[in-house]
């Protein structure tokens, strides 16, 4: 019985040793960081160079968008030691980089913040968000580009007047919201917990695939659906009318509906309808179909 408490014992003093001299090289060498509050201070980036693409890859704070007053482009961030950022520039493409070196060993209070882009009129190649935990919003920018790929982990996208070639999207956990966009392509979405919000834009391919989470549209123009989502319903109001579309539809558990000038249509469980040069596919384990032409 000695012999055990005397292991315990050991292996909690080894574990107490490890733990120390890790929170040191964390720190420093100075463990009084780690209770440290987050001091912020704000820095700008005034690029006067031609930037075609831009990259934000950001770790812990919200993004917005701006219209920029001179046509080049500005960033405002907060920078500090546990969230330090980098810039850089090179033939076109303009970068912000955030990394967060706090760990589990810092317990002061961390204050987000957002960083304020303002859109450079030469922007037209590529846009490219990537955030680990924060909101992306636009308001009153302009973009028009030719790719934007959006990648987020946890956080919300609300954004307005895109004109792109593709939009791809990947998130783990928020809600996608657009409108008055044209997507002269594809819109590829990929979603593992949330919800879709498409309003008055014209989406030439949709592609979605939702393990959990709502699709619903309004004023959406399309020639092309290809939908697949786990568990979750699928209300769609688009522009033109019913005989336009080739339609598959199937749901495991719910209703199928279609309304339209001269259409109405319910069912259950699996619907192939129409003979249009459009397609409509759409496949959910668990929720209901409505599809209505206005």
């Amino acid at each position: 019985m000695k012999k055990v408490i005397l292991i315990i014992i050991i292996t909690i003093f080894s574990l107490g040793v490890i733990l120390a001299g890790t929170g040191l090289i964390l720190t420093n060498g100075d463990f009084s960081k780690a209770f440290q509050a987050d001091v912020r201070t704000e820095k700008t980036v005034d690029e006067t160079r031609v930037v075609t693409s831009l990259k934000l890859s950001i770790s812990a704070d919200n993004v917005d968008f701006y219209p920029s007053t001179d046509g080049l482009l500005h960033i405002e961030y907060w920078d500090s030691e546990k969230t330090p950022y980098v810039y850089t520039y090179l033939n076109g493409v303009a970068e912000l980089k955030q990394t967060t070196s706090f760990s589990w060993f810092s317990f002061g209070g961390f204050v987000i913040k957002t960083v304020k882009v303002y859109v450079p009129a030469s922007l037209s190649d590529t846009l490219t968000v990537s955030l680990a935990s924060g909101n992306l919003h636009n308001y009153g920018s302009v973009l028009n580009v030719e790719t934007v790929n959006i990648n987020i982990s946890s956080g919300n996208v609300n954004f307005d007047n895109i004109t792109a070639e593709d939009i791809y999207v990947n998130m783990s956990s928020g809600y996608f919201n657009i409108s008055n966009c044209q997507i002269n392509d594809t819109l590829d979405i990929k979603l593992s917990s949330g919800g879709v919000d498409l309003q008055d834009s014209y989406v030439k391919t949709l592609k979605t695939f939702i393990s959990s989470g709502d699709v619903s549209s309004s004023g959406l123009e399309t020639t092309a659906v290809n939908m697949t989502t786990s568990s979750g319903d699928v209300d769609l109001h688009l522009v033109g009318e019913a005989q336009d579309y080739t339609m598959n539809l199937t749901t495991s558990s719910g209703k199928i509906t279609i309304e339209g000038a001269g259409t109405s249509i319910k069912t259950q469980d699996q619907l192939q309808w129409g003979d249009g040069e459009y397609n409509i596919i759409c496949r959910t384990s668990s929720g209901n179909i409505r599809i209505y032409f206005d």
